[in-house]
């Protein structure tokens, strides 16, 4: 993240990237299951820099998804889901970059994945952030809702230890991501806690 001269740099490790890309492939999978194409549908992003005001501010995700709707109707649109990864301590500044995309999207980003990852205690947490009040999702393209009337909050906790899952399932509205309706047995993403814990694999052992 950037503003006019001043910046900060979040540095990831090995595991806080197998994670996010562990969450996206499941996703891939789980679209996959119901007899649809992920690549026809979708776009995955990666550190992606979003600039505002002229190029002055911006904001690198760690991981983002834009539909294909999107992507046709503007090269430049927002993503409908960001994932931002870093450690326990770093909750309140993710938190923060979770509020940053909601609010400066203008309600286009539709939802946050904030992922903290404890390495000693081999525990991971989950929060999945959205706007308390959204405008409904059609085809064309969305209403740029007012800033003022934009409040982000923690729709949803998940903690992950080794011993209990707390939170589980992690459900993805389809319509939310992709941007349109659902059709025949297509259906939201609801991530079990089987699922979420299969996303920590390699991961303790690339950050030991």
């Amino acid at each position: 993240m950037f503003d006019d001269t001043a910046g900060i740099l979040k540095i990831l490790t090995y595991g806080h990237d197998a994670l996010t890309i562990n969450i996206t492939r499941l996703i891939d999978l789980f679209y996959s299951r119901m007899g649809m194409d992920p690549t026809s549908e979708f776009a995955w992003g990666g550190t992606t820099t979003r600039l505002l005001c002229a190029g002055s501010k911006g904001k690198q995700p760690d991981g983002c998804l834009f539909p294909k709707a999107r992507i046709q109707r503007d090269r430049e649109a927002w993503p409908t889901l960001v994932i931002e990864a870093g450690v326990p301590a770093s909750l309140p500044r993710l938190r923060h970059e979770a509020r940053w995309w909601l609010r400066n999207s203008h309600g286009e980003v539709r939802m946050v994945l904030v992922l903290g990852i404890h390495r000693q205690r081999r525990t991971l947490i989950i929060e999945k952030w959205e706007q308390q009040e959204r405008s409904p999702i059609h085809q064309r393209q969305l209403p740029r809702q007012p800033e003022a009337s934009l409040h982000a909050h923690s729709a949803q906790t998940i903690e992950i230890r080794p011993e209990s899952v707390s939170g589980a399932p992690l459900v993805l509205p389809f319509e939310e991501l992709l941007e349109r309706p659902r059709q025949g047995r297509e259906t939201d993403i609801v991530l079990a806690e089987e699922q979420l814990r299969l996303c920590l694999r390699w991961v303790w052992q690339l950050m030991d």
